[in-house]
């Protein structure tokens, strides 16, 4: 703005100057003899040429100026061109960079969430407890052993096995020892057939005293009379010394957990026998 106000002054000024120069030409011509045509044609000559001399003078600033104000708003607009276009891609970048991070968020982290809580949760919930809960009878879980449990012996089954009593351990028990030659033994046979029929969760033992007896003795007798309870043969004595046998027959009523509830020396009558069985069960 203030190049344009000063063409217009300047171009006032040279005016001024010019009229101003013819003036002084004039009055100052006044001391020499020269005629007045020779006179007005040298002051014309010498007023025109410092006329032409201050116009192409003036025309040469002109020029400048205008060239200056042109480049000026040449570069003023190459500037605003190019300040336009850094914003505009600064935008441009900033636009991509916020859709970058938009799209990147969104690709991985719902499915991922979603995956894996449907591949890994109720799958792997439903399996544990399928694989851990156990399937087991209430009637075959063994209870825990008595530390006071009964005397362990050693004996053999009807077939020549060997077994311990502990191995019998986790249902109740009824320990007799008895001998083929022993009569209140034979007496009390018919009512332990009953009772093992009766009461097929307890584990009877009908253990024949081999050391006092024989071995064929106790099966014949046992064959002979069609009994049907487990026959076990204490063929070292051991179950004899470690119950202290005095006399037969002898009963012991021995709980699930080992435990010897009660006992009696000598022939049971049938309602000792069920009184006996109704502490243990």
């Amino acid at each position: 703005m203030k190049k344009k106000i000063l063409i217009p002054f300047l171009l006032t000024l040279t005016v001024i100057l010019i009229f101003s120069g013819c003036d002084i030409s004039s009055n100052g011509s006044t001391d020499e003899t020269k005629s007045p045509e020779t006179e007005f044609t040298e002051n014309e000559d010498n007023t025109f040429g410092d006329a032409s001399e201050d116009a192409t003078k003036i025309d040469t600033e002109t020029d400048k100026i205008t060239n200056e104000e042109t480049a000026y708003e040449t570069n003023a607009e190459t500037n605003a061109e190019t300040n336009a276009e850094t914003e505009t891609d600064a935008e441009t970048e900033s636009k991509t960079g916020t859709e970058t991070d938009i799209d990147s968020s969104v690709e991985t982290e719902p499915e991922t969430d979603i995956d894996s809580s449907v591949e890994t949760e109720p799958e792997t919930d439903i399996d544990s407890s399928m694989e851990t809960e156990p399937e087991t009878d209430p009637e075959t879980e063994k209870p825990e052993i008595s530390e006071n449990h009964a005397p362990d012996f050693y004996m053999l089954d009807s077939e020549g096995n060997p077994v311990n009593l502990s191995d019998l351990f986790g249902k109740p028990i009824v320990l007799n020892f008895w001998a083929s030659w022993c009569p209140p033994c034979k007496a009390e046979m018919p009512d332990f057939e009953e009772a093992y029929k009766s009461n097929p969760d307890v584990q009877f033992i009908m253990l024949h005293c081999t050391a006092y007896d024989t071995m064929n003795d106790g099966k014949q007798f046992i064959s002979d009379n069609g009994y049907t309870f487990p026959v076990f043969f204490d063929t070292t004595g051991t179950g004899v010394a470690n119950y202290k046998i005095e006399g037969f027959p002898t009963t012991f009523f021995i709980a699930a957990n080992g435990e010897i509830v009660t006992y009696k020396v000598g022939m049971l009558y049938p309602e000792e026998l069920e009184h006996g069985l109704s502490l243990i069960k």
